[in-house]
């Protein structure tokens, strides 16, 4: 009534700020077809609204009838709805026409967040489905690259769908971390697919920040400013390092947990990385909890994927110059240790009970002795070494053990 209820709809090409794109509708008006609405209302009480119309059935939509303006707040966002009186399916095997659609990603809003659902994974974030109710709307976005996309469908979309099914997408090898802060509830997907580049491809989804600042935010930043939710990369069988970008406009506490994590490859371990507090912690076995003022930081954490078979060798013998041992030690897996590094960085995780203490070295190929420190800790030492980019050899010296793992310094 232009007092305290409003109907909106999303302008696409607008000038460059979220108010510009939200377009209030002030006067009696039809509807379009397949356009999408938000409602709003501030008064208190039950608010019922009535259409009038013919119920739309067959073919719906138009040959370019999504834009993407380089000057637009969200460019290629378009703000689109389900037509029909029933649900439809994203993932239909017929029916859609789906042209220059960002890796056939759409988006929901809830309450204040944007749960995304992929439809190449078939994965999702937060409440996300392959199903849309009939009268909901969603987002969709042209790629980059293009001004147009086209979004139409027919009958051949249509299910009947009376509740919610989650897909969960169990084909593929994956880890989802939740940050929580009293109950307002982010998440983001890492996903191995063995087709997935470490470029912006299809199984990726782009990050839909949250409109409400109640909501925490957690994504992947990668080249080219994209911000993701659901990173897909190639089948882990090295070290990875993945930074994990954090976004709040309220400061408090907050608590990040992983899930799904059982099919990634045996026997790796998930560290999870504050650089800000120095803190690592094994998200395969605990929840990390931190507090935090009004931030939006690409780069406070890190997730570290560490394979069994990169596990450090275990040798005892006599030092020799270029850190090389000989013999076996019978128990190596005593202290249970993991070395690998990131960028100028050589992390030393003990994983065992036992204090580990001793000597660290670190060596180039040539056996030039590069650093010397002692080592005392019951968890974990992050050694920065200021070198030229290139394989290093670490060389823990613990008692008459030996311990020495190949890294990569860049």
């Amino acid at each position: 009534d232009g007092s305290n209820e409003y109907l909106y709809y999303w302008k696409e090409n607008n000038d460059g700020t979220s108010s510009d794109g939200w377009q209030g509708i002030t006067s009696t008006t039809s509807l379009t077809t397949m356009k999408g609405y938000a409602f709003k209302k501030t008064s208190t009480g039950d608010t019922t609204l009535s259409f009038t119309g013919t119920f739309n059935t067959g073919t719906i939509g138009s040959a370019d009838n999504l834009t993407r303006t380089a000057s637009a707040y969200k460019p290629g966002f378009n703000l689109v709805g389900n037509p029909y009186p029933s649900a439809i399916d994203w993932d239909a095997a017929t029916g859609w026409t789906k042209t220059n659609i960002e890796n056939n990603t759409l988006w929901f809003r809830s309450n204040g967040n944007f749960p995304s659902y992929n439809g190449n994974t078939h994965l999702a974030t937060l409440s996300a489905t392959q199903y849309i109710p009939s009268m909901q709307a969603f987002w969709v976005r042209v790629s980059e690259g293009n001004t147009n996309g086209t979004l139409a469908m027919t009958n051949d979309v249509r299910v009947h769908n009376s509740q919610a099914f989650w897909k969960t997408g169990k084909s593929f090898p994956r880890i989802r971390l939740t940050v929580n802060r009293n109950d307002f509830i982010d998440e983001s997907v890492v996903v191995f697919i063995e087709d997935a580049s470490d470029e912006f491809d299809m199984y990726d989804t782009e990050k839909m920040f949250a409109s409400d600042n109640s909501y925490p935010q957690i994504y992947f930043a990668i080249p080219d400013d994209i911000n993701l939710a659901i990173d897909a990369l190639p089948e882990l069988t090295n070290d990875l390092v993945i930074p994990l970008g954090f976004k709040t406009e309220t400061e408090g506490q907050f608590t990040i947990s992983a899930s799904e994590f059982e099919d990634i490859l045996p026997g790796t371990k998930i560290y999870f990385e504050d650089l800000q507090e120095n803190n690592i912690t094994n998200l395969r076995e605990e929840n990390y909890s931190f507090t935090s003022g009004i931030v939006f930081n690409t780069e406070r954490f890190i997730l570290h994927f560490i394979p069994e078979h990169n596990a450090v060798d275990g040798l005892t013998g006599d030092e020799s110059g270029d850190g090389s041992a000989s013999g076996i030690v019978e128990n190596s897996d005593k202290f249970n240790i993991d070395i690998y590094s990131y960028n100028k960085n050589i992390y030393i995780r003990n994983n065992s009970d036992e204090s580990l203490s001793g000597i660290v070295k670190v060596y180039n190929l040539q056996g030039v002795e590069e650093l010397s420190k002692p080592l005392n800790s019951l968890s974990s030492i992050k050694i920065s070494l200021n070198a030229m980019t290139g394989y290093y050899m670490v060389v823990l010296l613990n008692g008459h053990n030996v311990y020495k793992q190949k890294v990569f310094i860049k």
